[in-house]
């Protein structure tokens, strides 16, 4: 905004934000726009932050236009089969069955007491204190809270990759040592990570084939020529041609790079898979491909799943159960459908009341009557 233009593109402005969070960056774009008299050109996965804020749609699909219109209309009486497949995947009700896992002996994951923050300067800034979490084998237990809140630093902590202030992990009842340089390769498989951006997570040098056999060589020792083939399985474990092995990260979408971080996590067969957003940068189509795709993993293979996700929607489709965090501490844990169904803490609240569907959110619209913008005499320097 420092130069005052007329036109503002917003590139995915809430991409992997909290529920409330994104509805204060929605609120801000729209004063800004109303104070400036700004035209808006958003790019976006996110049809509530459309349904809220824009007034015209245009749907693309493989670079080419397959739907325009108003918002309103569109959302509400889409016309191509593309667009209706985002309005119902976007507004769908799909939950897990109601069910009860829980630690059965030793835990695929156990964490007591963990502690972690960041130097900034001479200060240690905590982020997350006395975090406590078991998740049982073939559990799926999401990890939710406000933007900020620490879901991220113990994602990295778990693997070894940001090391605590204090705390212990064990995976199958054995404690892992606090570094991922201190543990060894049969421990580093236990525990493996699917970041939030595949494209930057990924070696962009490397063709897709080269990164799976590194990471099979490495995890498992496997001879080149064994690595070759357990790497094309691996692609079709994860939905993919293994004509996919000559390309590089570049060459892919993005739901295709995120099945093949997930297939070099799968290469360490590891006890315990953590998503950390992994669909946040996906349109709701391919999210539910991805998430259909982990969940059948964990039932074929008995893999425990750490979910990291502000999408309670994603939390309510795979997960077990889920842990709130706030204030750096456990807020609430449960049974998703308690936590998310009778939410007890103020913040579980509010992320429930922010999560409404796009149809409602078109209608509340609609009723509501709406004066065109103000001009100002002068934008604000």
């Amino acid at each position: 905004l420092a130069p005052d233009p007329a036109v503002l593109v917003l590139d995915e402005p809430t991409a992997g934000l909290d529920l409330v969070t994104r509805g204060l960056i929605a609120e801000e774009i729209e004063r800004q726009a109303d104070l400036r008299s700004l035209a808006l050109v958003m790019v976006s996965h996110d049809l509530a932050m459309v349904a809220r804020s824009a007034d015209e749609l245009v749907v693309l699909r493989d670079g080419v236009v397959v739907e325009s219109g108003s918002v309103g209309g569109m959302l509400t009486r889409p016309t191509h089969a593309y667009t209706r497949e985002l309005v119902e995947a976007c507004d769908g009700e799909a939950s897990r069955p109601e069910s009860d896992p829980g630690p059965a002996g030793d835990a695929a994951l156990s964490v007591r007491g963990l502690a972690a923050g960041y130097q900034q300067g001479r200060e240690s800034i905590p982020v997350v204190e006395d975090f406590d979490l078991d998740v049982a084998p073939g559990e799926c237990v999401a990890l939710i809270g406000a933007s900020g809140a620490g879901k991220s630093t113990i994602a990295r902590c778990l693997p070894g990759l940001h090391l605590p202030a204090r705390g212990e992990v064990s995976v199958a009842g054995d404690r892992l040592a606090p570094g991922v340089r201190q543990r060894s390769v049969a421990e580093r498989r236990t525990i493996q990570l699917v970041p939030q951006d595949p494209l930057g997570s990924l070696n962009p040098r490397r063709r897709v084939g080269d990164t799976l056999r590194h990471a099979l060589r490495t995890m498992r020792g496997l001879s080149r020529g064994e690595a070759d083939a357990e790497a094309a399985r691996l692609l079709e474990r994860v939905r993919l041609s293994p004509e996919l092995l000559r390309r590089h990260p570049r060459d892919l979408s993005g739901g295709e790079r995120q099945r093949v971080a997930i297939a070099r996590a799968l290469a360490a067969e590891p006890h315990v898979l953590i998503c950390d957003e992994v669909t946040s940068a996906l349109d709701v189509s391919v999210e539910a491909s991805i998430l259909d795709l982990i969940d059948g993993l964990r039932a074929d293979s008995g893999m425990a799943v750490l979910l990291i996700a502000h999408d309670l929607r994603v939390v309510r489709r795979i997960a077990d159960r889920a842990v709130v965090l706030h204030d750096r501490r456990v807020c609430e844990h449960g049974p998703v459908r308690d936590v998310l169904g009778t939410p007890g803490h103020e913040l579980t609240r509010a992320l429930v009341a922010a999560d409404r569907p796009v149809a409602a959110i078109v209608r509340d619209r609609a009723q509501r009557t709406r004066s065109p913008r103000p001009v100002p005499e002068a934008a604000s320097p």
